[in-house]
């Protein structure tokens, strides 16, 4: 299934709805996701590690301290 009228929105459209939904997807607990072609990788990943990095930053609060090969201490 295509979505077609994404170009309505602009060319940068695809990648951010992508990045957004991978973004709900982690948020709300999935540990694994779907994410289409290979070439989605370059906007997908970097939107994941920002959301781990969130998620682990709000975690330290309670106590949960990730390791230091976490996104975390790569992005901050």
């Amino acid at each position: 299934m295509e979505w077609e009228r994404v170009k309505e929105f602009g060319p940068q459209a695809r990648n951010i709805n992508s990045a957004g939904a991978a973004t709900i997807l982690q948020m709300v607990g999935a540990n694994f996701i779907l994410y289409g072609p290979i070439r989605m990788s370059e906007v997908i990943f970097p939107s994941c590690a920002m959301t781990d990095a969130i998620i682990a930053y709000a975690m330290r609060k309670h106590g949960v301290k990730p390791n230091r090969q976490h996104p975390l201490y790569k992005i901050f």
